[in-house]
């Protein structure tokens, strides 16, 4: 093997850990200013990748045919980041307590920074090793599965908090919208395989389930209802057939049913927390509350008579989005990054949806600048559906349903919807005369 082919399967392998290590970037990004193992992996990527480049003379052909690319996206970064600058400047002008927080606002910026950095890596990686894609959609499939020592008592208190799957110490928002990534992927996989091996989609539905339903996100829970629909409709845009018709209502049957079964294994306490945040709201009365919770709950209506469970996650998005919208009104050139600390959105500390955020850290001129890189990524993502094959459809459909989630929780520098872009944009770079899988084949999975 030569040189060049061990740094392909070395970077390959590493960037796959890298992905996988991603549960564990669910710490308190607030308080823990000590490196988490994705940032010091993909560091070690990004140094691999150097390395190869005076090595391999295919990976100078790579960085070269990736040059407009880089260009693009960095002219695009370098004024999202320059907008950053001019809201973070105006703080300092007429909020002087802003100046108070200088070591969150360097880590708040530096946090973006290094998204767009990871952004970089993830389009390189999946253009260089685009034999290697399933790899990375398998980590990020896998990757949640270390939530299940949640399930362990003497390991809870780590996992759960307020009787939500948190994650690693962290957000049960983020941790369900990284859950869900796998949940679209294992549904694409189902319906693009046309191997026996497709059942492992559903059975990855129902193993996961029970995590997803545990972090209990409702702003989450609504968008992969709504993905799930939108690739429904697509899929039978393809091609409209009976078959395809029946292989979408096992998918939605599948997802259906794992849902109280799901729910049957989780704790009592988060059975209840569930219900209320989620089941009772929508039901008429009380007597028919009293019923469903009788008939829901594993310990019936006396658990809803005991201490009810805390949950100072959930508030009323409404009143938070109102107050952001007023507060980029009123501020036009936005606060920068880590605003939340000095200005925080009221009732809530932060805006809890992508747009606004990304107006109050850069203001609307990086909010302009956001749109025309996000049309950027649509296209690169509409170049890829068409190939109509596993990869090119859960890569779109992935970052469709983050941007969706994002309409309920702050994602702007959220890891994974980098990756999943910088992913995009490199698989939309391979070469459309080169042998892909056609809508008939079967996935490298």
């Amino acid at each position: 093997m030569s040189i060049a082919n061990y740094f392909r399967l070395a970077i390959s392998t590493v960037f796959t850990l890298t992905i996988f290590s991603l549960a564990w970037r669910q710490g308190n990004i607030e308080l823990s200013y000590i490196p988490k193992p994705f940032e010091a992996l993909i560091v070690v990527v990004f140094i691999l990748m150097v390395l190869e480049y005076f090595f391999s003379e295919e990976a100078r052909v790579g960085i070269a045919r990736m040059r407009p690319v880089f260009k693009l996206y960095g002219i695009l970064f370098a004024g999202l980041a320059t907008f950053m600058i001019i809201s973070l400047m105006t703080s300092f002008a007429t909020i002087p307590e802003s100046s108070l927080f200088v070591k969150k606002i360097f880590f708040e910026y530096g946090r973006a920074i290094f998204a767009f950095f990871s952004f970089f890596i993830a389009a390189y990686a999946t253009f260089r090793y685009k034999e290697k894609i399933n790899w990375f959609l398998g980590a990020l499939m896998i990757s949640p599965f270390v939530f299940y020592f949640a399930f362990v008592t003497s390991m809870r208190s780590f996992f759960v908090a307020n009787y939500r799957l948190i994650g690693a110490q962290g957000d049960p928002n983020y941790t369900t919208s990284f859950i869900s990534i796998g949940l679209i992927i294992a549904a694409v996989f189902y319906l693009y395989n046309k191997s026996r091996s497709k059942w492992l989609g559903c059975l990855y539905i129902i193993f996961s389930m029970p995590l997803f339903l545990w972090a209990n996100s409702r702003g989450v829970i609504i968008s992969i209802a709504v993905t799930l629909v939108l690739l429904s409709i697509l899929y039978l845009f393809q091609e409209i057939s009976w078959k395809r018709i029946f292989s979408i209502l096992i998918l939605f049957s599948v997802f259906v049913l794992s849902i109280p079964v799901a729910f049957s294994v989780l704790p009592a306490y988060s059975q209840v927390l569930m219900y209320q945040r989620s089941i009772a709201p929508v039901l008429p009365n009380e007597d028919i509350r009293d019923k469903a919770a009788e008939f829901i709950l594993s310990s019936g209506v006396e658990t809803l008579n005991s201490p009810a469970p805390s949950d100072n996650f959930g508030r009323s998005r409404g009143n938070v989005w109102k107050s952001a919208f007023l507060k980029t009104v009123k501020s036009p050139l936005g606060f920068g990054p880590a605003y939340h600390w000095w200005s925080p959105v009221e009732p809530g500390a932060v805006a809890h949806n992508l747009w606004m955020e990304v107006s109050l850290n850069a203001g609307w001129g990086g909010l302009l600048v956001w749109f025309v890189f996000i049309s950027a990524i649509f296209r690169s993502a509409a170049k890829i559906f068409k190939q109509k094959n596993f990869v090119g459809t859960a890569l779109p459909i992935v970052l469709l349903s983050l941007l969706i989630s994002g309409t309920f929780v702050d994602i702007f520098t959220l890891r994974w919807l980098w990756l999943i872009m910088g992913m995009v944009v490199g698989q939309s770079l391979i070469n459309n005369n080169a042998k892909t899988e056609s809508i008939s084949s079967t996935p490298n999975v």
